[in-house]
Formats: structure tokens, sequence, C-alpha cells
């Protein structure tokens, strides 16, 4: 039997209460464009999702080959946001960098570095 390996990279946005709706929403609008504009076609997400742990609403997913991008939303008034970005394989290739770079570096010019923060493994 064969093993499966992935990689994945996790930007969390922590929303004050009074902002959570419209962050959210614009958060997966720049989301979207990022990732459209690194080829990625959206795709229904899968129906589970977590925050940190937390169950979550699946909010949008696109995917190009084996990368894949995935949002989902914290089922609280103050929902965080987690957006994943994922490679099934052994390294990240150079364009999935860029996009993970480039998608984190937005959010954080966007809605501030207190805001946004970023986790791989």
């Amino acid at each position: 039997m064969g093993t499966s390996c992935f990689l994945s990279s996790h930007i969390v946005l922590t929303p004050s209460p009074t902002q959570a709706l419209g962050l959210q929403a614009r958060a997966i609008a720049l989301t979207d464009t990022i990732a459209r504009n690194h080829g990625l076609r959206p795709k229904e997400p899968w129906p589970y999702c977590t925050v940190r742990g937390s169950q979550g609403i699946a909010a949008a997913a696109w995917e190009k080959g084996s990368l894949w991008l995935t949002a989902c939303i914290e089922r609280t008034p103050a929902g965080r946001i987690e957006i994943e970005v994922r490679r099934n394989g052994y390294w990240w290739k150079a364009a999935d960098k860029r996009l993970r770079h480039e998608l984190a570096d937005t959010l954080r010019a966007i809605f501030g570095t207190e805001v946004v923060s970023v986790a791989s493994k």
C-alpha cells in the first residue's frame, strides 16, 4: 500500500466582533482573485472543515491539479477564517510558494498583521 504525503500552509484571520462579516467576505473575495490569477479554478468545497480545531463552515475552494486552496469560517459570531493552501506531494513547487506568499502578504497588507497569522507544515 502506498503512502500519502501532503504539505499545507494555513492563513488564519482573526477579526474583531465588529468587523467579522465584512472581513470574511472581503478575505474570500481577495483569495478568489489571487487563486484565479494563479490558475486555480473554483470548486465545490468539502462540507467538513475546521478552524484551529473548531468546527467550521466551508466557504469556498479552488484547485489546480494537486494544489488545493480552501476557505473555512469558524461557527461563532466573530468567526475566524482559515485559508489552507495544500499540495499533495513531498515539496512545494515554485509557483505554490509564490501563491502562498502573495496570499499571506496581500491579506496582511489589507487587514493588518494583528489580524493575519500564518503557519506551515
